[in-house]
């Protein structure tokens, strides 16, 4: 189990670049992925040391769990980060299990194992506390004004993002570059309908 899970953890970096693409915005996309790509230069380098102390002190087996423990730790992430996106740009209704699985590359059944069901998902990656919190961070008498401009900055910041969940069902959208183009075209999943 530990050699399956040590090899696997490569895979993962690939799916870290793409979450990377959809998730920053595009002034930080290069220097990120140029970031996360120099620490395979900077993980062998580290790691062939650390390797032969370990070997040194420990049994060879200690270096397989370690690696298997490294690369579970990196799945989780990956699927915390696929949940967490699937809610926040679909409406939760249009939200699956099997889409979140597709979107991180894994099968539907490891995710549905951890965490049970889509409600159990949701209440894990949703934490709503810091939108709140900048939402209603203005003083009262001008509490109205601070919301708009919130709620504005953060369309602007997300206008390259193909639907935002939230206006997908609105019937006002038809003139928004948003959602009401590309929904009808495209499956829960985001994969355009055949």
């Amino acid at each position: 189990m530990s050699a399956a899970l040590q090899g696997a953890a490569p895979a993962v970096i690939p799916l870290g670049i793409s979450i990377i693409r959809d998730e920053l915005p595009a002034e930080r996309v290069l220097s990120s992925i140029a970031l996360m790509s120099s620490t395979l230069g900077i993980g062998a380098a580290i790691g062939l040391p650390v390797a032969a102390v370990v070997i040194e002190n420990f049994d060879w087996h200690t270096m397989f769990r370690a690696s298997a423990a490294l690369g579970l730790l990196d799945l989780v992430l990956v699927l915390w980060s696929a949940a967490r996106r699937a809610f926040a740009l679909r409406p939760y209704a249009e939200v699956t299990m099997r889409g979140i699985a597709a979107d991180a590359g894994v099968s539907p059944s490891l995710i549905v194992k951890r965490f049970g069901s889509k409600e159990a998902l949701f209440n894990t990656v949703a934490d709503f506390r810091p939108a709140a919190d900048a939402l209603f961070a203005g003083p009262p008498e001008a509490l109205g004004r601070h919301l708009v401009l919130t709620m504005v900055r953060l369309r602007d910041r997300l206008r390259g993002i193909r639907c935002c969940g939230a206006c997908s069902r609105s019937a006002t959208t038809t003139n928004a570059p948003c959602c009401a183009s590309t929904s009808a075209s495209r499956s829960p999943t985001g994969r355009p309908r055949s």
